[in-house]
């Protein structure tokens, strides 16, 4: 892959325990991360190996803008392929791309979240959508959510043209404590979407101060 090969990318936090999440799969997965990229999630793969991407029920669902990914034919089939899923931004927590992403959560599959709802190469501090607060707090299942935060990838593929994928960049991810919603259920007085989404929030940006601090000694 392009962060693996061409590029230099630093990982943090990716333990045996998270490794043996993504290999053996005995609980649903929902990963978390910032979005500062169009490449974010090809990039952000990169730090797994085949046998953690490709384990029980194949690889992550993800959402994907729907008017940026689903735009032409070639567009939808690569992204359909790719297990992207349609999102409409406006269309609300209701829209039928969340629904799907909620029930591949309860069958046991791998869903992926860029919950600041588009791409953020700037890094500001973006309040993060209810959709993910709906997400959990619907699933059925237990599930293992993992946050993320990853620096440099809009160095690699800059939201400015020309588009084209730069190489001889520095890069760093770094992955968070697992949490379970057992976990998060026992910790929160209430538990709603928006409470859900503020602790997932929280969580985010402490892991960012921890990311973007060993990133920028490196850089």
């Amino acid at each position: 892959m392009c962060v693996e090969y061409a590029n230099s990318c630093s990982i943090y936090g990716l333990n045996s325990e998270l490794q043996n999440i993504f290999k053996n799969r005995k609980k649903s997965i929902l990963t978390v991360c910032n979005h500062m990229s169009c490449m974010d999630d090809p990039l952000l793969w990169g730090s797994l190996d085949y046998s953690q991407l490709f384990s029980k029920n194949g690889p992550r669902w993800s959402g994907a803008a729907n008017e940026i990914c689903f735009s032409n034919l070639f567009t939808r089939l690569y992204f359909y392929l790719n297990r992207a899923v349609p999102i409409i931004r406006g269309g609300g927590i209701d829209q039928p791309g969340i629904n799907f992403l909620i029930d591949r959560i309860n069958d046991g599959s791998w869903v992926h979240v860029f919950p600041e709802g588009r791409v953020n190469d700037t890094n500001d501090y973006v309040r993060f959508k209810w959709g993910i607060g709906r997400i959990i707090k619907e699933a059925t299942v237990n599930i293992d959510i993992i946050p993320i935060w990853h620096c440099g990838f809009q160095n690699i593929l800059p939201n400015k043209t020309p588009y084209f994928p730069r190489f001889g960049k520095k890069t760093l991810v770094y992955y968070g404590k697992p949490i379970s919603t057992i976990t998060l259920k026992n910790k929160l007085k209430e538990y709603n979407k928006l409470t859900i989404t503020d602790y997932i929030q929280n969580e985010m940006y402490m892991l960012k101060k921890k990311a973007t601090s060993i990133f920028d000694k490196i850089t």
